[in-house]
């Protein structure tokens, strides 16, 4: 699919997650402003963007893909073909392994199921219970797409109840939480194996830097806060956990107004 079609198709309703996958294609590229004191700083200062229409935009490229008329859907934007994200779905795949076939995903804020049916041509043979974390209306709309296979949740706790997760899937998304390294935790301690970190913007920093994230206005006129996760601290947050594999996001590297540089970063996290 061309550039121009992938912004034509989703210019009106673009979520952040539509954003993230556009940055990399868009002739402006997304505005990383530093220079604030606290996350509380960063988010008074973005404009935010209208939730509903990113549940319309998703809610109807997910249609899309349930019908058959597109192969693919990522972050609300539909694509022609399957792009299979392997640093994803080895370790997926290597949980099936080790457990006869059984995959049990809990995926924090998977939206209506991207992931899921992204990886559906690999795990259509596995006994497959994917729980999907998501904001209440995200929830309330996944209730038509949930089968014995997917289901979704408003908490990390309901979806362990649900499926008893041997993996934790989080992709583009630890850096949009308040407070990330609490749901990480969480998620840590819930009995998984294994946790699949995916297209976070991250430096090699002490500390975690909070920012704003400005849409190019010719896609979306939005704004909202997100953090420049720290590597070190990241991995600090979790004792007893190490890293198996890394590997890079599908963004570019970028660098803020400040100047700071960073990049895109993904991490398979075990018990140590």
């Amino acid at each position: 699919m061309s550039d121009s079609r992938v912004r034509r198709i989703a210019r009106d309703l673009l979520p952040p997650a539509v954003v993230r996958g556009l940055s990399a294609r868009s002739s402006g590229g997304l505005v990383f402003q530093d220079g604030f004191g606290s996350w509380a700083d960063a988010a008074a200062a973005a404009g935010g963007y209208d939730a509903q229409a990113i549940l319309d935009q998703v809610r109807t490229a997910t249609d899309e893909v349930v019908a058959g008329r597109s192969a693919m859907e990522r972050d609300g934007v539909l694509f022609d073909r399957v792009e299979l994200r392997w640093p994803v779905a080895g370790p997926l795949l290597w949980q099936a392994a080790v457990h006869h076939g059984s995959l049990r995903v809990v995926d924090f804020g998977g939206s209506l199921g991207s992931t899921y049916r992204q990886l559906s041509s690999l795990t259509d043979r596995l006994d497959v219970r994917w729980a999907i974390v998501e904001q209440p209306a995200f929830v309330d709309a996944g209730a038509g797409y949930a089968d014995g296979r997917l289901s979704f949740h408003p908490t990390i706790a309901d979806a362990v109840a649900a499926v008893s997760p041997t993996v934790a899937l989080l992709s583009s998304v630890l850096q949009y939480l308040p407070d990330p390294h609490a749901v990480l935790a969480d998620l840590a301690s819930s009995g998984v194996e294994a946790i699949v970190l995916d297209r976070m913007p991250m430096t090699d920093a002490p500390a975690d830097r909070p920012a704003v994230e400005h849409v190019p206005p010719q896609i979306y006129a939005g704004s909202y806060a997100t953090w420049l996760l720290s590597e070190p601290l990241l991995l600090a947050t979790l004792p007893g956990w190490r890293v198996l594999d890394r590997f890079p996001g599908i963004e570019p590297v970028g660098r803020t107004t400040s100047g700071v540089a960073f990049d895109w970063r993904g991490f398979v996290l075990v018990p140590e």
